[in-house]
């Protein structure tokens, strides 16, 4: 068993566990009873897409960061929810991203001060990461993109990218 030693922050991930045919064997988590009701985990069935994904930020998360009241926020912003990525099933389309980082970002400052640690990881398509993290970069600078490359980093492949040309397993 994991003991912690103090009430953990307030994790609130969006997760697609379809790919595992059971939970995970992990260690067994006991905490103080102050920890007790920190974490929020919302998970969605495969396919979701947006409208799901977006409301679980907006209408689920988003709650419960506030009243935890946090001095930072601190997100994990992969791409792996998209369509085309390979792994996850959440068929998130590229225009729902940016609305979730609206809404992250409206999140740090209604709850944070402003406050927001934005680490990239997760997302296996080569087309989609560098788009995602463009617009995410763009919202925590308030910066407006041109059209030009707003509409290129709006744009991906129609279908999933799979096996040797994801360059998941390779060093491309």
């Amino acid at each position: 068993a994991v003991v912690e030693p103090a009430p953990a922050p307030a994790p609130a991930p969006v997760v697609d566990r379809s790919d595992l045919p059971e939970p995970p064997a992990v260690a067994p988590v006991v905490a103080h009873s102050a920890a007790e009701g920190t974490s929020v985990n919302v998970p969605l069935p495969p396919f979701s897409g947006d409208r799901p994904y977006l409301r679980a930020i907006e209408e689920v998360i988003a709650p419960a960061v506030v009243e935890f009241a946090p001095d930072v926020i601190v997100t994990q912003d992969g791409a792996d929810p998209h369509h085309a990525d390979p792994l996850a099933h959440l068929q998130v389309t590229m225009p729902a991203f940016p609305r979730a980082y609206r809404s992250l970002h409206q999140l740090a400052r209604e709850a944070a001060g402003g406050r927001w640690v934005a680490l990239g990881g997760g997302g296996y398509t080569y087309e989609v990461v560098p788009r995602a993290w463009t617009l995410l970069l763009a919202e925590m600078l308030d910066a407006e993109l041109e059209d030009e490359i707003r509409a290129r980093s709006l744009r991906v492949p129609p279908t999933p990218v799979t096996g040797a040309e994801s360059g998941v397993g390779s060093l491309r």
